[in-house]
């Protein structure tokens, strides 16, 4: 049995090097690289998302005196699974989410200069002034307001 689990881990470290190589990568490319890159670094974290099932049955099998170490181990690598899916989201998403950032950031200098009249000063009756309100779906769309 615990041969079974020690070729597992074997596995595991195999994934979780290559794994942490290509997450490494993803900031460095764009494009179709880069989509392939991240794709293929998904399907390996559900090859041990799997493994580490596959582990945990096996760990069950195990006689009861010596299940402990194999329990802490087992825990030991769905933390370290833990930490390379987050590591894989911040990788493969930064690059979105900072052009989502500055594009929201453009669309408000956009509606402020052009919806802002500095020079005009407030007359006592208020006019119907369209607000800009971006957001990531429709960054210029102009919304009626007061």
């Amino acid at each position: 049995m615990s041969s079974d689990f020690e070729a597992y881990e074997q596995e595991f470290g195999t994934l979780t090097a290559e794994i942490t190589n290509k997450t490494g990568r993803i900031p460095k490319l764009s494009g179709e690289e880069k989509t392939q890159l991240v794709l293929n670094v998904d399907k390996q974290l559900e090859e041990v998302r799997e493994l580490l099932e596959q582990m945990d049955l096996e760990v069950r099998e195990i006689p009861v005196q010596s299940r402990g170490m194999y329990n802490s181990r087992l825990k030991s690598y769905k933390q370290e699974l833990e930490k390379l899916e987050k590591d894989f989201v911040s990788k493969s998403h930064s690059l979105a989410h900072s052009l989502s950032s500055a594009l929201l950031h453009t669309a408000s200098l956009f509606c402020l200069h052009k919806h802002t009249d500095i020079q005009t000063p407030l007359k006592k009756k208020k006019k119907k002034r369209k607000k800009c309100i971006p957001s990531p779906s429709k960054p210029y769309q102009i919304f009626e307001g007061q």
